[in-house]
């Protein structure tokens, strides 16, 4: 999954500008700097990541949502449980039908964050990370995403593969504030 991916998670829910490619740049694991590497360069949940790096719970906003049976994909902010903290932007793209019954109803009520959920399901997933990004700053990315940054940013493409199949597709990018 490389820039394709991204273009195809980010059509999930708005257009991509004509320029995107020169706001998106395709970067090594050594080249994303601290403490973005930390945040990025693992092989767990996201919302596990984000959990021990800021001590605290997150929780979940969908910003958008599309659902095409099996599929549903959804742009997202999970925040600092109880603030207003945006502590990752995401786009996910998920086969449901890898899922049980309960973690379906979960994703598709936003009770939680995706990692959560699939953990509380008792799901077997083993996270990848497929490319590293910086984000310049560029209009239609950020409103695309929900961003105000006026800095360059950093994400990863990432996939999920769940009981011997591949279960989910993943955009999470973090703010340029990631201070504890």
């Amino acid at each position: 999954m490389k820039i394709a991916q991204f273009e195809k998670l980010v059509s999930l829910v708005a257009e991509l500008p004509d320029d995107y490619e020169r706001s998106v740049q395709v970067r090594a694991e050594h080249e994303i700097p601290e403490p973005y590497r930390e945040l990025l360069v693992h092989h767990s949940h996201m919302t596990v990541a984000l959990e021990r790096w800021y001590d605290s719970p997150v929780e979940v906003v969908v910003l958008g949502e599309t659902h095409d049976d099996p599929f549903y994909g959804r742009l997202i902010q999970l925040r600092l449980a109880g603030t207003e903290r945006v502590v990752e932007y995401g786009i996910m793209q998920i086969d449901l039908s890898v899922c049980g019954e309960q973690a379906r109803q979960a994703i598709l009520k936003h009770s939680a964050p995706l990692g959560r959920i699939l953990i509380a399901d008792d799901m077997l997933a083993e996270v990848h990370y497929d490319s590293f990004l910086e984000f310049a700053p560029n209009q239609r990315i950020m409103e695309a995403l929900a961003i105000d940054e006026t800095k360059p940013f950093f994400g990863r493409l990432a996939s999920i593969q769940s009981n011997g199949g591949h279960a989910v597709d993943l955009l999470e990018i973090m703010p340029v504030n990631v201070e504890r």
